[in-house]
């Protein structure tokens, strides 16, 4: 995820939704009870689409899927592994385990990088063609209520596809890393994630590293952050990544408000409230 890799992602940042700190308003047990709620809908969800369709096996998959399937869960085993014997397995074991099933996440994120790079265009003509299936559904349902017709003009339809599209990559990118984190992640790791995170020094394998330090030993080193994402070599994709791992942590811990101020002018990361008065004020400003 250095610059080089990702430069065409990078051009494409000012179409990501914006990174910001909690209000004063929101509190752990607040977004820890919310989260619980949204993951308890996307389980019953995940249910019923599982009774409702056909069953499926595994050869009616493409060998692709079927391998990231197994990787994935390759990892997952090596993650429990890891962690399970911290105590009993030699430091140098563990190094090796926890490089490689790192690695296994950074190969899939070098391929989807590839992927999207290549076939951006076809993928945004399928959302367009999808946006333009469930308008003309609202159509006919609106003018059989009598209802006023809203459509969207062809350059606005491309736009938010475009939208669409790069923020479910960086999402996908953003939850990917997550993943390394909470699959290979835990406090009794901490050396050898130190270790072997420094040895690799590249802003994927800092995120890792830093991931796994947030949400395991609830350490967020700031200073640190900074002067490593300032580095030529960091891209503004994982610059942003990172700045939306901080805000996870500031929205599951107890920060007070002098903390996150000095986190959000640090890392150039605005408030909620903040964010909120911009978009009042350009509201009254085209109103004017």
């Amino acid at each position: 995820m250095n610059k080089k890799e990702v430069r065409f992602f990078d051009d494409k940042l000012d179409i990501i939704i914006k990174e910001a700190l909690p209000a004063t308003s929101s509190t752990p047990e607040k977004e820890r009870t919310e989260r619980l709620e949204v993951q308890d809908i996307e389980e019953e969800t995940k249910q019923l689409n599982e009774e409702n369709d056909v069953q499926k096996t595994d050869d009616s998959d493409d060998d692709l899927i079927i391998e990231l399937r197994r990787s994935i869960k390759t990892v997952e085993v090596m993650g429990r592994i890891i962690k399970n014997r911290a105590g009993s397995l030699e430091k140098e074991k563990l190094e090796i385990i926890f490089q490689k099933a790192m690695n296994v996440h950074f190969r899939i994120l070098t391929s989807f990088f590839d992927a999207i790079e290549n076939e951006e265009a076809e993928v945004i003509d399928f959302i367009s063609d999808r946006i333009n299936k469930v308008i003309e559904e609202k159509e006919a349902q609106r003018t059989a209520e009598g209802k006023k017709i809203v459509t969207l003009k062809s350059d606005e339809l491309e736009r938010l596809s475009r939208a669409i599209f790069w923020n479910m990559n960086f999402f996908f990118i953003y939850n990917l890393i997550n993943k390394i984190v909470h699959s290979i992640g835990s406090n009794k790791l901490t050396e050898i994630v130190k270790t072997v995170c420094d040895k690799e020094d590249t802003p994927a394998s800092f995120l890792v590293k830093h991931g796994i330090l947030m949400w395991y030993n609830k350490n967020l080193q700031v200073d640190n952050i900074v002067s490593k994402i300032n580095n030529d070599g960091f891209s503004e994709t994982a610059k942003k990544i990172m700045k939306f791992m901080v805000v996870n942590h500031c929205s599951m811990h107890s920060v007070d408000f002098k903390q996150k101020d000095k986190i959000g002018k640090k890392l150039g990361i605005s408030s909620q409230k903040l964010i909120k008065q911009k978009v009042h004020n350009k509201k009254i400003q085209r109103t004017v």
